[in-house]
């Protein structure tokens, strides 16, 4: 039961982690380059 409910999340782990990288990177980016620039 304990791995039913662990593979649903974990597959949603991958995607969530995803989503955080590539917002964090062109976020930093773009406060980052106008702001300083």
């Amino acid at each position: 039961m304990f791995a039913a409910r662990f593979h649903p999340p974990m597959a949603s782990a991958p995607p969530l982690c995803r989503r955080g990288v590539p917002s964090d990177r062109p976020a930093a980016k773009d406060p980052d380059a106008p702001n300083p620039l």
